[in-house]
């Protein structure tokens, strides 16, 4: 019986690699093309864009494409596109640790005069900053502090009235919830806006809520959930809780303590007791999704 070749799995793999590779060179193109189609499809900032900006964003697609396969050819070798560093570093721009994402409404008139306003108050604060207007939207990459409310009430003056959202990346589902919540703060967190960009339909916040809620609780137990239901079903009275689940309210109050140290978020305080609503909603639908 002939012995193994120790160095036949290498061999494969390597195999695997080549040909994956040159499909993926082969497609590059189509990848370009299926992303901005995609993207006309589904984002109507995209749509509205005069041509020559949207060019500019397939060029940005394109050199992701390009990047991506790139670094599957030498996946051990570091990747930096210097050209795009060197742009940036152009604009101020100096690789800061810390980024986050600010998005509102611009004024009306000069869209220089407002990018010119944001980077002044981003130097009075000693932030780093890419800003533009697109549309009716001002966005601004801010960089240099790990706190995005701070960074946000820094540079809120620019802004025209209305809401300014702050954190990561999200789409104009983050405005468009703000209108949801008439008391939200501005600037506002987008993580704070979950409930609201759930129901508006952003998928990430749907998963962000099912994941860091609905599974963290369904993971320490049916007894938390089940308590949780019953007291936001009991409009967040101890008692009838208690008397639903037939047990005393302490009991009650020592789950509900627990589901905070779980979630973070508190069931006896208004906001965040409708958040946890939503979450188990979403939740619910997702294990029956699962079971179908």
């Amino acid at each position: 019986m002939p012995r193994p070749d120790p160095e036949q799995p290498a061999a494969n793999a390597a195999h695997l690699h080549a040909a994956t590779l040159k499909r993926l060179e082969q497609s590059s193109g189509r990848l370009a093309a299926n992303a901005i189609a995609r993207m006309d499809e589904s984002l109507s900032w995209y749509r509205a864009m005069p041509p020559e900006n949207r060019s500019w964003i397939g060029l940005v697609a394109q050199a992701g494409i390009a990047a991506f396969t790139e670094w599957f050819r030498h996946p051990e070798t570091p990747q930096a596109d210097e050209g795009a560093v060197s742009r940036a570093a152009a604009l101020g721009w100096n690789s800061p640790e810390h980024v986050c994402v600010l998005l509102g409404t611009a004024p009306d008139g000069d869209s220089e005069l407002t990018v010119e306003a944001i980077r002044r108050a981003a130097r009075h604060a000693k932030l780093q900053v890419l800003t533009g207007v697109l549309g009716n939207r001002l966005v601004v990459i801010a960089g240099g502090s790990d706190n995005p409310l701070q960074v946000a009430k820094a540079l809120i003056g620019p802004y025209a009235a209305g809401p300014v959202v702050a954190g990561p990346v999200v789409p104009d589902l983050g405005l468009k919830a703000c209108g949801a919540w008439q008391d939200a703060p501005r600037p506002v967190l987008a993580d704070d806006l979950l409930p609201e960009r759930a129901m508006a339909g952003d998928p990430a916040a749907r998963d962000q809520l099912v994941e860091e809620i609905y599974r963290p609780l369904e993971e320490a137990g049916s007894a938390l959930l089940e308590t949780l239901s019953v007291y936001l079903e009991q409009a967040s009275s101890l008692e009838g809780a208690a008397r639903m689940l037939f047990v005393h309210p302490n009991t009650v109050r020592y789950r509900l303590r627990r589901v905070t140290d779980v979630t973070g978020w508190s069931p006896s305080d208004v906001r965040s007791a409708f958040t946890l609503r939503i979450a188990l909603i979403l939740g619910r639908l997702a294990d029956r999704d699962l079971q179908s």
